[in-house]
């Protein structure tokens, strides 16, 4: 996801986390040298709610009137041309 944001700066990506510890997260990103996208936290998974969200890792495409255009549940191999197509389309 950080390298199709870096790949794609006018899509604005939103990365959410559910987890509780930014502790935690701060160094999973660092870990895995995912620093290009601010994470916001969810520990009170209202987002998910929300956005009528049961299972995870999901994404969502969101028009610029705030609509959502496209969701996809499960795992995205982020690096695909496919899936950046799929994306770029909307």
């Amino acid at each position: 996801l950080d390298s199709f944001a870096r790949a794609h700066p006018k899509v604005e990506v939103l990365p959410i986390s559910l987890d509780r510890d930014a502790q935690k997260v701060s160094e999973f990103l660092t870990k895995n040298n995912l620093l290009t996208l601010p994470v916001t936290l969810d520990i009170r998974q209202q987002a998910m709610r929300a956005l009528g969200l049961r299972t995870l890792p999901a994404t969502l495409l969101v028009d610029a009137q705030g609509r959502i255009i496209a969701k996809t549940v499960g795992m995205v191999d982020w690096s695909d041309n496919a899936v950046s197509g799929q994306v770029m389309k909307h």
